[in-house]
């Protein structure tokens, strides 16, 4: 069976301070690949692409630069925030920077950054999102379509204090960072790009597996966390022929396991997203509150047009 092209993009890169790279000449098809699986600053730093690579430092510095704008402006204002999904254990150059609120400082929040400079570019019952030089999204709860499929509570329950160029950034403990970003790769975004397996993989490092259990079940994500722990797992030991902390977490979790991954990004089953999503939602109120004017707003001709094209797209 022939080899993947992920793989060799994977062993060019390694996982940074736990496998090292290999040494290889620029390669456009994996630079193809590491841009739709947002790993291109990965990539770039591991083949050296001089000018590419300069023009992805620069943004990495703008995410940094807004971040600790944002994170100053909250801290000095004492509200409850927790930056998620954003700062990641690797070199990377997201698009926007997503901000978990507390219900009570989310309106003063919004306030707070239109007052800095920041245009407000949408809104709906659980986010805005805001524009100054960089896209950043204030969250009451992660959903997908006005569909909650995280809990706040228990997100902003598991957090922890990172120093940034100076300034107190608060985000969530690698615990819940994990479930954030697995949950958000199922239910919001239907695929799993090597980002999020970089992530998943390299915070597995730092997990408890009984604290993921904990989490997985009160949040009500284990079927998904499940899921997601084993294909990161399988990459690993397909790729790498290790078996690193990502393992021993899918041991510990009960993962679930499939046929080869034979191309990433990969595609969730929507099949699977409509059973997992229908089986959280006769778990959690809010949530089945939310499945029926989900339902007539995807009924549509619009919305239709635009989960079609969600489903078709090659990444996010």
């Amino acid at each position: 069976m022939e080899i993947p092209a992920y793989f060799n993009l994977l062993r060019t890169i390694g996982i940074p301070g736990i496998i090292d790279g290999r040494q290889t000449e620029v390669d456009s098809e994996l630079l193809r690949i590491a841009r739709l699986n947002k790993i291109a600053l990965l990539y770039s730093t591991a083949v050296n692409i001089d000018g590419y690579h300069k023009d992805l430092i620069l943004r990495r510095e703008l995410l940094t630069k807004t971040l600790n704008d944002v994170c100053s402006i909250f801290n000095k204002n004492r509200i409850k925030y927790c930056i998620f999904k954003t700062i990641k254990p690797f070199p990377t150059t997201p698009s926007d920077i997503d901000v978990l609120l507390s219900q009570e400082d989310f309106g003063e929040a919004e306030t707070l950054l239109t007052s800095s400079g920041y245009r407000k570019r949408a809104h709906d019952s659980y986010s805005s999102t805001l524009e100054k030089e960089m896209v950043v999204d204030l969250q009451l709860q992660p959903s997908v379509s006005n569909m909650p499929y995280l809990p706040r509570t228990i997100l902003m329950q598991n957090t922890v204090i990172k120093s940034m160029n100076g300034c107190n950034v608060r985000t969530l403990s690698p615990d819940a960072e994990l479930i954030a970003i697995a949950s958000h790769s199922f239910y919001k975004e239907q695929m799993l790009t090597l980002n999020d397996y970089y992530a998943i993989t390299m915070l597995a490092e730092q997990v408890d597996s009984q604290q993921i259990l904990d989490l997985a079940t009160r949040a009500k994500v284990l079927e998904v966390i499940r899921m997601v722990v084993g294909l990161c797992s399988q990459i690993t030991e397909s790729v790498f022929n290790a078996q690193l902390e990502i393992s021993k977490l899918g041991i510990d979790i009960g993962a679930s396991y499939v046929h080869p991954i034979q191309t990433m990004p990969l595609k969730f089953a929507f099949a699977s997203i409509i059973k997992l999503l229908i089986s959280r939602a006769s778990k959690d109120e809010e949530m089945r509150r939310s499945v029926v004017p989900a339902i007539i707003r995807i009924a549509s001709p619009r919305q239709l047009r635009r989960l079609i094209s969600h489903m078709m797209r090659s990444t996010y």
